[in-house]
């Protein structure tokens, strides 16, 4: 170990200075070194006080050399001359700003000195420094939506986060990946940007700058933040005017951290739509020609970079692209991506985590908004590691080696466990720390030991743990009795447990391409079945009931009546063309025209939208076709059908026709609740959002209301003979 005298040998000995290295005595004199034997710490201590005057050196040179002699005078300069160049590097290397600080390090200094070259000595001392390094402490916080309508508390919360949790960890920066600001209305259908929610999100943070030495505030867009921007460069773009970043980087950027021992990328994409329509046609990322190459250009930077980080609001299952590629090919060298925007699925999927097949971990942070979620990230010899939290929980625990199997990035090594001597812990607690223990495998390894801040490290022999994977468990209680118990698995040999189903499908399937598959398949198969009932002439066993179980023999009896009832109304020729032409309609016309942006008029396809010059390619808006075959254009088919059908009982039986009041029940009533839903939906889901002009010119959504009572009218007096095959002669009016 080395230990450092009080013998205050200051002369500078350049001549004995490693090659290549800065004088740290040129013009300024060197600081005494302090006897590490009454520290604590096991390590070697090095100290930084007050400088020696010059005349107090020269004479204290001339006594020593006459009491040890001029030989003996120059070994203790060299020693002196590689402890100035250890005791530089310390202080770059823990970025020391006032003499005061304290660090430890695992240097012996007696095997530096019996190397034989200033080379072997640097590379020595360099390798023993970087392994002493403190990991490094990040924040993420995701879909703040600081609100003027709703829970206030969301910007107090963040000042005591701020004040209680930032000055515990001591981050080097936070990360906001989007949604900062709510901008919905009181009805929470529209949407706009407020002065007073930006102006309230700023003041928040500049607060918790100033409790925090104006720490660094990486934020980027969501999809709230950009509701109703016609572009980056509008007034209505309130990001750039009060966000921290987007003065500077109004879209996609590259925030280079730079170390003693390596520099780290973190990587903003921006997939916002641009221009930001009115909620809900931005929910989906779009990810422009343009934006992609500045991207690109991004990546480019970050080749020498130790590690990439990407960050951005919407899950890639969210993003589409103008090319059609997948976004995760863009992001495959990363490490990890860090978003939001889906809030965990109201807690359905509490970690929504995945691996992607390009290597990509992805990290889906549940938001403040509601739960006061965030995240603690560390990175420590290059490997990330992080733990979710929620504000008022204490302590925080991340077990940083060796590294969760399970989100290890495959860009890193498992050789780094293998060749590791230590377990390593980071425990954050504004209260004294009074217990931390660590099993591995049910096997009890003992107490770490406290280094400096937050890092506890225990010995380990990674060669135990070869083959398989492990679970290591680690329990933590402060003064408060707080108890944490951390279990994570860790493999050697590169094995990892999988992820649970759900959140592999949300984060991993692309969820545009899904929902238009899902609406093309719906509406060509009911395109299809009309064209086909129509050519035949009889559906009286369009399947065979020929099962030997009951329960398969009622069922297809049930199948073959609707069939059946469906083939009648396929029989009229006006409600045939009638409904055919709405579905043809519905995948090719417009939709509505209304101010998609304010005073923006924009059409919607659902492909796609026209609105500010731009189009933006249809995304949700194949979720809402899906959902408009759903509550429309089947139950109005299957209703035809059924009142055909009930109209042709008294034919099929030569039974008189039924009483008004049943048929109020079994046609009138259903009719008027079908119709009475898509009224509800016609006024309240497009119009609240972009206003009246989206009812009067939605042939979609206003249009089915109207088409409901032409069918309706064509309809309600048809009756069909049970011999009737052919054309639409056979049909007879009441």
């Amino acid at each position: 170990m080395a230990t450092y005298t009080e013998a205050n040998y200051s002369t500078p000995m350049e001549s004995y200075r490693p090659a290549n290295q800065p004088s740290t005595l040129s013009g300024v004199s060197q600081a005494p070194r302090q006897n590490s034997a009454g520290s604590n710490s096991p390590r070697g201590h090095v100290s930084f006080i007050n400088k020696n005057k010059e005349e107090e050196k020269e004479k204290r040179q001339k006594y020593l050399t006459a009491k040890y002699g001029q030989h003996q005078m120059m070994l203790i300069r060299k020693r002196l001359a590689v402890e100035d160049w250890i005791y530089e590097q310390l202080r770059n290397l823990y970025c020391c700003k006032a003499d005061e600080d304290d660090h430890d390090c695992n240097l012996d200094l007696e095997d530096i000195l019996n190397l034989d070259t200033d080379a072997e000595r640097r590379e020595y001392a360099q390798t023993e420094l970087k392994d002493a390094k403190l990991p490094q402490a990040d924040i993420n916080i995701s879909d703040i939506h600081i609100s003027k309508f709703w829970d206030q508390k969301r910007s107090i919360d963040m000042l005591i986060f701020c004040r209680d949790y930032l000055a515990v960890i001591n981050p080097d920066f936070v990360i906001a990946t989007g949604d900062l600001t709510d901008a919905k209305l009181l009805d929470r259908r529209g949407s706009q940007q407020f002065y007073e929610e930006w102006r309230l999100y700023r003041e928040t943070v500049m607060s918790c700058k100033r409790m925090n030495h104006n720490i660094t505030w990486l934020d980027i867009r969501g999809n709230h933040d950009s509701f109703d921007v016609p572009s980056h460069d509008h007034t209505k773009n309130l990001f750039r005017k009060y966000s921290f970043q987007g003065q500077t980087n109004p879209s996609s950027y590259h925030y280079k951290h730079v170390k003693p021992y390596g520099t780290y990328s973190f990587l903003a994409m921006d997939a916002t739509p641009n221009p930001g329509p009115k909620r809900p046609f931005n929910f989906f990322g779009f990810l422009s020609d343009k934006e992609k190459a500045k991207v690109k250009r991004l990546k480019t930077e970050t080749y020498e970079s130790n590690k990439v980080v990407w960050f951005g609001h919407y899950t890639t299952s969210l993003i589409v692209t103008e090319d059609g590629q997948d976004v995760r090919a863009l992001m495959r060298d990363g490490s990890a991506y860090l978003c939001g925007h889906l809030h965990t699925l109201a807690d359905l999927v509490p970690k929504m985590y995945t691996l992607h097949k390009t290597g990509l971990l992805e990290l889906e942070l549940g938001d403040w908004k509601d739960n006061r979620k965030f995240r603690v990230l560390a990175i420590d010899h290059d490997t990330l590691s992080f733990t979710d939290t929620i504000l008022g929980e204490w302590p925080a625990v991340i077990i940083t080696n060796p590294v969760n199997a399970q989100l290890a990035s495959p860009v890193d090594s498992p050789d780094k466990i293998k060749q590791s001597t230590h377990i390593r812990i980071l425990v954050f607690s504004p209260f004294e720390i009074l217990k931390v223990w660590v099993s591995i495998d049910g096997l009890d390894l003992g107490a770490p030991y406290h280094v400096q801040g937050p890092l506890y490290v225990l010995p380990w022999d990674p060669s135990k743990y070869a083959t398989g994977i492990h679970e290591i468990k680690v329990t933590v209680e402060d003064g408060r009795f707080n108890y944490e118990e951390v279990i994570q698995p860790f493999s050697m040999d590169g094995s990892r447990p999988g992820f649970d189903i759900l959140p592999r499908l949300v984060l991993m399937m692309n969820i545009y391409n899904f929902g238009k598959l899902v609406f093309q398949v719906l509406a060509t198969l009911y395109i299809v079945i009309l064209i086909l009932l129509r050519r035949c002439d009889n559906v009286d066993r369009i399947l065979v009931k020929t099962f030997r179980f009951r329960l398969l023999y009622y069922i297809i009896t049930y199948v073959n009546m609707w069939i059946k009832r469906v083939w009648y109304v396929t029989r009229q020729q006006s409600t045939f063309y009638l409904l055919l032409g709405f579905m043809i309609y519905i995948w090719l016309g417009p939709w509505f025209v209304a101010e998609i942006i304010e005073g923006h008029v924009g059409v919607v396809f659902i492909w796609g939208m026209y609105v500010s010059g731009t189009f933006i390619p249809g995304s949700l808006t194949y979720i809402y076709g899906v959902f408009q075959i759903i509550i429309f254009n089947v139950p109005i088919l299957l209703f035809l059908g059924y009142m055909i059908h009930y109209n042709s009982v008294s034919v099929e039986t030569k039974q008189k026709a039924p009483s008004k009041w049943r048929k109020y029940r079994h046609i009138y009533i259903p009719f008027c609740a079908q119709v009475l839903l898509q009224t509800y939906v016609a006024i309240t889901e497009f119009p609240k959002a972009y206003g009246t002009r989206a009812f009067l010119l939605g042939p979609v959504r206003t249009g089915s209301v109207i088409l409901a009572f032409v069918l309706f009218y064509l309809n309600k007096d048809v009756r069909v003979k049970p011999k009737d095959s052919k054309g639409d002669q056979n049909k007879h009016r009441s």
